[in-house]
């Protein structure tokens, strides 16, 4: 009898033993499905995220080169700057040549020289306008969808994803769009020996001051770096890579943006567990278009 009692005895032992085993396996694999379910709900967050930054950034960019307005700036202050070269030409040949122009020649040389004044002012006020308005854009494309990013576990909660930080500049190595004048050589040879322009493509490096020599050393021709043209075909806006960014530097035109964008990731019933996730996003503005036949873009 005794017998009978430690077998069934140590059966019921092994039957516990073996449920507790069962029910251990059980919630391993339970909490091993809400750890895989979890890591995959976080890179769906990270996703789109990241998919509503790259929208945003572009929006941003786009609104950078709104009209062309980099494009034309960069011709005109190239052409502003050919005609106060010209002007000062003519002021030093006029004496010799022609004495009776000489107070005429005078005249003209302050009226371009007052207009590189004006126009480097109007440079400074479109910088500003084109980041305040390539801000709003960025802000308004992420407030018209952060409504729509929620997390899909109960046990993950995420933040209405928010703007960490907005930079412009440029994209590295992009020229700007103005040309070489080949027919001022004087003035072209000047350009060549400081590097100002690419020889190969005639276009003037991106995001320099191509000061003047002499006497007109004093003002100012800032030209920004935009993609040119490239046989009739204007560069997209596109995004680019992070490491290609180049931040804003001396006021000069943005034609790329930087954003990044931010959330928090709580998990847990009482959200114990916080974890900040932050993407970021870079874009450069679309291309200059191309001049018609009277030079205009």
């Amino acid at each position: 009898m005794s017998d009978f009692m430690t077998v069934k005895k140590a059966t019921r032992n092994y039957q516990g033993n073996m449920l507790w085993l069962s029910l251990l396996g059980f919630l391993t694999i339970i909490i091993g499905l809400m750890v895989g379910a979890s890591f995959i709900n976080l890179l769906f967050v990270q996703n789109q995220v990241q998919k509503l930054t790259d929208e945003a950034t572009i929006n941003g960019a786009v609104k950078l080169n709104d009209n062309n307005r980099i494009g034309q700036m960069n011709d005109l202050i190239s052409h502003c700057r050919q005609l106060v070269y010209t002007s000062r030409e003519m002021t030093y040949s006029v004496p010799n040549t022609s004495p009776d122009l000489q107070l005429l020649s005078q005249q003209i040389l302050d009226e371009d020289r007052a207009a590189a004044v004006e126009l480097e002012q109007e440079r400074k006020r479109l910088q500003a306008l084109c980041a305040n308005e390539s801000k709003k854009a960025i802000t308004e494309s992420l407030d018209s969808q952060t409504s729509i990013y929620r997390s899909l576990l109960p046990w993950l909660r995420m933040q209405t994803p928010h703007i960490v930080s907005v930079e412009f500049g440029s994209v590295k190595g992009v020229t700007s769009n103005a040309t070489m004048n080949p027919v001022l050589e004087e003035l072209a040879s000047h350009d060549k020996s400081l590097k100002l322009y690419d020889e190969s493509s005639k276009l003037y490096f991106g995001n320099i001051d191509a000061k003047l020599p002499g006497d007109d050393s004093d003002l100012t021709f800032k030209l920004s770096s935009l993609a040119a043209p490239v046989n009739g075909t204007v560069s997209p806006a596109r995004l680019a890579l992070v490491d290609i960014f180049d931040k804003q530097k001396g006021q000069q035109l943005q034609s790329a943006a930087k954003v990044t964008v931010g959330t928090e990731v709580k998990a847990g019933s009482l959200s114990e567990h916080k974890q900040d996730l932050n993407v970021t996003s870079t874009a450069t503005t679309n291309g200059a278009i191309p001049p018609d036949g009277f030079g205009w873009r």
